[in-house]
């Protein structure tokens, strides 16, 4: 599970690079992190994190970083803590724009 995270953290890098400049790993707690500290921890990137909830109740996190967009979920929580993070973020070339392919997503 905590290599889930990790992954997670490492999309989040790769996609907000200049704002995670400086960043260090930290070691997560076993029994998982609560929505309240992965919010902490992204502010303290300045990705402007705003804790909500999802339209079923659960804890959801929407946040911005190198000019885009992105949602964070949680699963397998106990206790108010959660083992699976999941980072989101789409894309919509429902207009056809020609310019929006997979190369421009990647960059």
């Amino acid at each position: 599970m905590k290599r889930i995270l990790i992954a997670a953290f490492a999309l989040t890098a790769l996609l907000a690079w200049p704002a995670f400049a400086a960043v260090t790993s930290v070691p997560l707690p076993a029994e998982g992190i609560t929505p309240a500290d992965m919010a902490q921890l992204l502010a303290l990137h300045e990705m402007a994190p705003k804790l909500s909830q999802s339209s079923d109740g659960q804890p959801i996190i929407n946040g911005r970083a190198a000019g885009l967009g992105f949602d964070v979920s949680f699963g397998a929580c106990h206790s108010g803590r959660c083992q699976d993070v999941y980072f989101r973020v789409g894309w919509s070339n429902a207009k056809g724009n020609a310019q929006l392919t997979p190369d421009k997503i990647n960059a």
